[in-house]
């Protein structure tokens, strides 16, 4: 696409730049809004850590448990 020669000797610049540069500026506009939009609603991290009330039970010998006498969330007490 050549450019056009003006009359004052200047050339007349294609619109198809401004389009292009624009469809590119609303482009990463939006994309930066979506990206900025999921980051406030959504926690992430590389090192997370959980806690819990919760505490394994180690066996000292072998073999499968066959009954657990507590439910969730039940109380207990020691003995």
């Amino acid at each position: 696409m050549e450019n056009q020669v003006t009359q004052n000797g200047t050339k007349k610049k294609s619109p198809i730049r401004f389009v292009i540069l624009a469809a590119v500026l609303i482009g990463g506009g939006f994309f930066a809004y979506k990206k900025i939009s999921y980051s406030m609603g959504h926690e992430t991290t590389d090192n997370a850590q959980v806690e819990t009330q919760l505490v394994p039970v180690l066996p000292r010998v072998s073999g499968y448990v066959k009954n657990i006498a507590v439910a969730d969330f039940d109380s207990v007490k020691a003995g």
